[in-house]
């Protein structure tokens, strides 16, 4: 890593919940911009540099190796990354499919998350934007948990989480589904060593990455 890259480490913006906020927004736009339009993933690199740290950086990394630029969008990708253990922030098992809504656009999870909190404490946009971002996601999952669990009492209430069973000829009770991050963490299945003897006779063709081509094949010819 060059003596520049380090130098502008030092520099890099200490983040409140509200730049915090603005940076994944400015990550976002990143990651679209480089499925859909090239023209704009250099654009859309400079303005997360040049927030992150100052927008005369760009000044100089327009000047010198792409390379160097996205040395440095990596490092402050990785400086400013959440280190928490907030179930909410990360998936125990694999994504939630989220599915498109018509009143979406650019920006607006930001609103969403801001408003979730001014509309449950009354708190105002400065103060909601000074707060931790530890704290700020902390309050703002408990929030989705008393949401989730008031709906999942008024879901036993009603004949539709009682579903009748024909073997049994009696009426099940079925919870309400949850969320993946309010769910219990799959464990990790230990790696354990055979003894040769136990291995299949043969050739043994590994398919262990199979799905990933799978996955691939679909989102590249979707039925």
């Amino acid at each position: 890593m060059s003596i520049i890259i380090k130098l502008l480490s030092l520099f890099i913006r200490k983040m409140n919940f509200g730049s915090w906020l603005i940076e994944e927004e400015l990550r976002g736009n990143i990651v679209i911009s480089s499925k859909e339009s090239i023209k704009t993933f250099p654009k859309d690199i400079y303005k997360y540099i040049g927030y992150s740290i100052n927008p005369i950086v760009n000044v100089l990394f327009s000047r010198l190796p792409w390379e160097h630029t996205l040395q440095l969008m990596l490092l402050i990708f990785n400086k400013t990354k959440i280190d928490t253990n907030i179930p909410l922030t990360r998936y125990q098992t694999k994504k939630e499919k989220i599915e498109e809504i018509s009143w979406n656009y650019n920006g607006r999870m930001k609103h969403y998350l801001i408003h979730i909190l001014a509309k449950t404490y009354g708190w105002d946009d400065t103060y909601i934007k000074k707060l931790s971002v530890d704290t700020a996601l902390s309050y703002i999952q408990e929030i989705f948990v008393d949401d989730q669990l008031d709906k999942e009492f008024t879901h036993s209430l009603s004949e539709i989480a009682y579903v009748y069973n024909k073997n049994t000829k009696k009426s099940e009770f079925k919870p309400l589904s949850r969320p993946v991050w309010m769910q219990k963490e799959i464990k990790e299945v230990k790696k354990i060593k055979m003894l040769r003897s136990m291995l299949p006779v043969g050739n043994v063709q590994d398919v262990s990455g199979m799905e990933k081509y799978f996955n691939e094949s679909q989102e590249a010819d979707p039925k």
